[in-house]
């Protein structure tokens, strides 16, 4: 009856998941033709207070904006050459006014010759992004450096990030969020654009999913709290599938196939 239960909310995730995953390619289909900037941001008083320069490095943004990153990697001389802006103050006077409305978030990325990048988050493309495919928006604050003026240049110069963020992070996110885990980035930010790591983060939430509802024994014994003994292993960087070891880890499996099975029969 358990495993039947088990199998059943499996199931019910995997149609969500895959009624996004349908979303998220129809969306992207569409961005490939057009520059999308939400109404409801058009609608508000800033946009409208905004100068004509502002709105139409925006727009260049928005169009370079990279959806499954979270980010606008352009250069100045793209913004140049994309707004037909001839000067560069007159760019950088209407980043900041877009930085300072809110509208993008400024940040910097370092370089192995200490050269710094700035690149630009925006949360109105998130949020509008987030709720056409059906998730919750993505908080890339704690991925990316912010690159405030207050900051000092010596913090600035040096701070490294990595230059691409593997698709799977956020799915990892989401994933470590259902399981009521608080700022998931903090615990697997160390393997942002490391796919095998991932991948191997991704089955040890489900497992530790299924220990919990189960109440699997580890070696004969009970885990309290799967998702605590989960954070403890990622603290401890113990990134493995088989980390209830091999007779659980089998029982696991065995979960997931019935869900698979069972999935495929519906």
């Amino acid at each position: 009856m358990e495993t039947y239960a088990a199998v059943r909310s499996f199931t019910t995730e995997e149609k969500k998941n895959e009624a996004i995953e349908k979303k998220r390619v129809e969306f992207h289909e569409f961005g490939r033709n057009a520059v999308v900037i939400p109404r409801e941001l058009m609608e508000r008083k800033t946009w409208k207070g905004l100068s004509a320069n502002a709105k139409e490095i925006y727009r260049v943004l928005a169009t370079g904006y990279d959806y499954e990153n979270g980010i606008a990697k352009l250069t100045h001389n793209e913004i140049q050459n994309e707004s037909g802006i001839g000067s560069r103050a007159t760019i950088v006077k209407a980043l900041r006014e877009l930085d300072e409305g809110t509208l993008i978030v400024i940040v910097a990325e370092g370089s192995s010759n200490h050269m710094v990048r700035h690149h630009y988050l925006m949360p109105q493309q998130e949020r509008h992004y987030a709720g056409i495919i059906g998730i919750a928006p993505r908080d890339f604050s704690a991925v990316y450096q912010n690159a405030s003026t207050s900051l000092k240049k010596a913090v600035r110069k040096h701070t490294r990030l990595p230059a691409e963020i593997h698709p799977l992070f956020f799915r990892v996110c989401q994933k470590l969020l259902k399981l009521r885990v608080d700022r998931p980035e903090r615990h697997i930010g160390r393997y942002a654009d490391k796919g095998e790591k991932l991948r191997a983060v991704m089955f040890m939430c489900d497992a530790s999913y299924i220990v919990q509802k189960h109440k699997i024994k580890v070696n004969g014994k009970s885990i309290p709290n799967a998702i605590e003994f989960l954070l403890e292993r990622l603290s401890e960087d113990d990134v493995r599938e088989d980390i209830y070891g091999k007779v659980a880890t089998d029982e696991i499996r065995d979960i997931l196939r019935a869900y698979k099975e069972k999935s495929i029969k519906r």
